[in-house]
């Protein structure tokens, strides 16, 4: 057998017929991902910031975790970005998702509020929605 054949056929075994193209970054956006594109690509100030809030509580909503990170590193810290990181903890604590509302809790720039959102994520104390009937 070639030697190219041969090197070809275990490249197709290890990697399987993948395209190339195909990774993670070149994935698709979601449509709140694609707000939130639109949203960034806006020039800073007052309409951004108030943009990019909205962004995130509607992807915190949707349970769209990475969005509202993203989003969050966006807006620059203080009380406000802290009040959002809340929301969206909270939000996304009752959807049952902790581990990201864990995450988003952690952008908080305050010591004692962001204490308080973890503990509450910790001990249960952000009651997860029911299930509708």
């Amino acid at each position: 057998m070639p030697r190219a054949l041969a090197v070809s056929l275990l490249l197709f075994a290890v990697l399987g017929c993948r395209d190339p193209g195909s990774n993670e970054a070149n994935a698709p956006r979601s449509e709140l991902g694609g707000r939130l594109d639109a949203a960034l690509a806006m020039e800073e100030g007052v309409a951004r910031h108030n943009t990019l809030v909205r962004c995130a509580r509607a992807a915190a909503k949707a349970g769209e975790g990475d969005v509202v990170l993203e989003a969050i590193a966006a807006i620059d810290a203080g009380v406000s970005r802290d009040n959002l990181c809340a929301q969206c903890s909270e939000i996304l604590a009752k959807q049952g998702n902790t581990a990201m509302a864990t995450e988003v809790a952690m952008r908080m720039s305050a010591g004692v509020a962001r204490e308080n959102v973890l503990s509450r994520i910790a001990t249960g104390g952000i009651e997860q929605e029911r299930p509708k009937r």
